[in-house]
């Protein structure tokens, strides 16, 4: 009776181990279209034909079948570089303003 409950209980220990979710669909499209928007402002791909490139982007991306919480990493180094762009543009306005 012992053994049948350790091997019970063995089998409920691997059975309540949380897998990651993956990402889901709607994550992943916030996610391209956060890139796609920064890379065209900084002008690494053209607005024009974004999709070929982002399509490229894409493919390089499924094959990792990411999880939620690495999306949500992602975009947040997509936000403090978007951040730090727009602080760089402002800064450098600022100088010629003040010099010119």
């Amino acid at each position: 009776m012992i053994m049948c409950y350790e091997i019970f209980t063995a089998g409920l220990e691997k059975n309540n181990k949380s897998i990651p979710r993956l990402a889901s669909r709607h994550e992943l499209d916030g996610m391209y279209d956060q890139l796609k928007d920064i890379l065209v402002r900084i002008s690494y791909i053209n607005p024009e034909n974004s999709d070929y490139w982002m399509n490229k982007i894409r493919q390089f991306f499924n094959r990792l079948q990411l999880r939620a919480k690495e999306v949500s990493i992602i975009r947040g180094i997509y936000r403090q570089v978007d951040w730090y762009g727009k602080k760089c543009y402002e800064d450098g306005k600022k100088k010629v303003e003040k010099n010119g």
